[in-house]
């Protein structure tokens, strides 16, 4: 991200405070629920949706523009199922959006010399070989090695995302020593008690006390060491999460300057709405700039606080706070 790209974002959030308005400066948006692979995690492919098509993205991104947003962060689902995947990436970077992609790494061969214009690829990576092809089928972690090397080749930025769960917090070094070598960053979330998508729950979840013993040791890590700068969460927010399992509430920046879209075009507070203090659900397809920007002015912020373990909206939330440490992280 340029400097002019961080500066602007800082000054659409001083924008969203100082006016107390809703501005998505940063949308994660679900292009499909679609899936190659079954993440014993994630439940989202078999929901049911009629997913947006090319002509009413490209509307949306158009009306995202004028309403302020600088980052569209494109997920799933596996977002390279749509076979439009480059033409509506192409056209975010054609109104000079940031874009990133998130993808479980399956069909990145099939794509890798139109991808130049990504800002950053992010690709999940569970663990060593046997880790991460046991939560996501046989031969998902030579996809992922793969997809990996052709982004190092074609120097697209790379970076992973690792779920921690009961399977993989004996690989922590493993995968951060992969990041190093790969030249990538590595992102850690926090499972979620429900699988993604449903209310079923999470068979991955880990005994706390050892959850929270890695935690510790990454805080360190990203204090001091090899992996200080490997490691992508900002240092207050992997304290945030030394308090699972009951974490502190904070004001949240979700409905404020993030938000989320859904295949279908729902504009919608977070991927955990239900939860959100800020919660609401809007219709965004067929609505024209002016439609959507009345809406969003009549939104009140909610004074409520909320916490989840989501590591982005938890950086969010802390850029929203204007933590310091979130902050440097972030220049």
């Amino acid at each position: 991200m340029r400097l002019k790209e961080k500066i602007y974002i800082g000054l659409m959030i001083a924008k969203a405070k100082l006016l107390k308005q809703s501005i998505p400066v940063i949308v994660g948006w679900a292009l499909t629920y679609q899936c190659n692979k079954q993440c014993k995690y994630c439940l989202l492919p078999i929901k049911k949706t009629v997913e947006l098509n090319t002509a009413e993205v490209k509307l949306l991104i158009d009306n995202f523009k004028r309403l302020g947003t600088k980052m569209l962060i494109f997920t799933g689902g596996e977002p390279f199922l749509r076979k439009d995947i480059i033409e509506i990436i192409n056209y975010a970077k054609q109104k000079r959006m940031i874009v990133y992609v998130n993808s479980n790494g399956s069909r990145i061969r099939d794509f890798i010399g139109q991808l130049g214009l990504v800002d950053c690829l992010n690709i999940s990576l569970e663990g060593n070989k046997q880790t991460h092809n046991a939560i996501r089928g046989t031969g998902s972690f030579e996809q992922v090695m793969e997809s990996a090397e052709l982004a190092k080749q074609h120097k697209i930025k790379l970076r992973f995302t690792t779920t921690l769960n009961k399977l993989n917090l004996e690989n922590i070094d493993y995968i951060l020593d992969s990041g190093a070598n790969l030249q990538a960053k590595v992102k850690f979330q926090i499972l979620t008690d429900y699988c993604l998508g449903s209310v079923e729950k999470n068979p991955l979840l880990p005994e706390n006390h050892k959850l929270i013993k890695v935690i510790k040791q990454l805080c360190e890590y990203k204090k001091k060491g090899k992996y200080k700068n490997i490691i992508a969460n900002p240092l207050p927010a992997l304290k945030y999460f030394r308090s699972l399992p009951k974490l502190p509430l904070m004001a949240c920046a979700s409905g404020k300057i993030t938000f989320r879209v859904t295949p279908d075009g729902f504009l919608i507070t977070c991927g955990e709405s239900g939860i959100a203090a800020n919660h609401f659900r809007i219709a965004l397809k067929n609505k024209t700039y002016e439609q959507v920007k009345q809406i969003l002015e009549k939104i009140k912020f909610s004074k409520q606080r909320c916490s989840c373990g989501c590591a982005d909206r938890v950086e969010a939330s802390m850029l929203w706070n204007l933590n310091p440490g979130a902050v440097l992280n972030r220049l």
